[in-house]
């Protein structure tokens, strides 16, 4: 156990910890060639230490899982149609952080669309003086980042 500030001069050697905790998969998708408490660097890519707020505890988080982006596209089947479910069901993040287009044109965050969950459900006629309307084969993209 350390009790005071501790500063390590590692001389040109190797510095690795054992026994890390690896992130909770069920929380943040943690990857599989990233093993619990490896020992001596016996998975492949990249790691980060994090910390966790909660408990202060060091873990470690792949840092493909740091950083999640997705993008689907859509055809409305109908006039009209405004809800759009993203498939394999992600969560969304902020409406900041999802941008969706309609026929290449942006659609203005959080008053020409909605995020809830994994679905995205646009809002026409909102923008005065440049109301809009989804007709039949309208395509609808949507790409997010979190």
């Amino acid at each position: 156990m350390l009790t005071d500030s501790t500063y390590i001069d590692v001389n040109g050697k190797p510095f690795a910890l054992d026994g890390i905790e690896l992130v909770d998969p069920t929380k943040l998708a943690a990857s599989t060639n990233a093993t619990d408490q490896s020992d001596h660097g016996t998975g492949s890519g990249w790691t980060l230490l994090v910390r966790d707020e909660a408990t202060g505890a060091t873990k470690k988080l792949l840092a493909t899982d740091l950083l999640q982006s997705g993008q689907e596209k859509f055809t409305a089947t109908t006039a009209g149609q405004t809800t759009f479910a993203l498939n394999g069901a992600p969560v969304l993040p902020k409406f900041s952080q999802v941008w969706v287009y309609r026929n290449g044109a942006k659609l203005v965050a959080n008053v020409d669309y909605t995020v809830a969950a994994s679905t995205v459900t646009l809002v026409p006629n909102t923008t005065v003086p440049n109301d809009w309307q989804v007709f039949a084969n309208d395509v609808i993209e949507v790409h997010f980042v979190k």
